[in-house]
């Protein structure tokens, strides 16, 4: 009798909606590769194609990691679409500690980056998760504060939990050229440089932001948090429906 493949219980995802797809189609390729050669389950959510939220569209990671989870991955591991995992990058289980359940590394800035985000499937990760969402619409101390987006409330929740565990620089590395990393984020930062962006893969993306923009308008939305916390729940049923692999962890393809 033949042994029905067992589907890998470890997800690694990224969020390219509104055109970013295409912009950094060669980095997410190497993302895709890496979770092919650990044996990980991999899902590019690049649909919807266009959402109202504009840069806000950076809360879906968190939402959908919950959902993940809650689905019974072991791990999910979140890398932004504009960010390269190397060839020579190692598992996910060499990062693993008793007692830790999200991991990240710091960013240029001192500060947690939320481009690269490990969660583990113990009750702690999911209570965070829930606890940073919930607090969508929490104003932030000072220090914290990014402006926009989830990356504050990872700062702020992140640094003051004894769940966290902060990840070596070469696992995010968004701030030195010289350094021998395993992901390289070409965020906005240092490194942004190094991955000019030919105007064929800018067009479709500067298109989907305007058409992003115009259905702001129309819906006349307000880009602030509280209108962040109606929106999302709408936009990561979307992307769900679009993706079923990432709230189906037995669905090997």
């Amino acid at each position: 009798m033949m042994n029905t493949p067992v589907a890998s219980k470890t997800l690694v995802f990224t969020v390219a909606l509104n055109g970013y797809h295409w912009r950094y189609g060669e980095l997410i390729r190497s993302q895709r590769r890496y979770a092919q050669r650990h044996g990980y389950q991999y899902v590019c959510v690049n649909r919807p194609r266009i959402n109202a939220l504009g840069l806000e569209t950076a809360w879906l990671k968190l939402s959908l990691a919950l959902n993940a989870l809650e689905a019974g991955y072991d791990r999910v591991f979140y890398v932004d679409a504009d960010a390269r995992i190397r060839e020579n990058t190692p598992s996910l289980d060499t990062l693993i500690k008793p007692g830790k359940y999200i991991y990240a590394a710091q960013g240029f800035s001192g500060r947690i980056n939320s481009g690269v985000l490990l969660f583990t499937s113990a009750g702690p990760a999911k209570l965070m998760l829930s606890q940073i969402l919930d607090n969508i619409d929490c104003t932030l101390p000072e220090a914290d504060d990014v402006g926009w987006g989830e990356n504050g409330h990872i700062i702020h929740f992140l640094t003051r939990w004894d769940g966290f565990q902060e990840l070596p620089p070469l696992w995010n590395n968004n701030h030195s050229a010289e350094l021998a990393d395993y992901i390289r984020h070409y965020s906005a930062g240092p490194l942004r440089a190094e991955f000019p962006v030919p105007p064929s893969r800018q067009i479709p993306a500067v298109l989907f932001g305007k058409l992003a923009n115009l259905l702001r308008r129309v819906k006349r939305l307000e880009n602030n948090r509280r209108t962040i916390k109606q929106q999302l729940p709408r936009l990561t049923d979307c992307a769900l429906s679009h993706f079923p692999l990432l709230t189906n962890p037995t669905n090997a393809k």
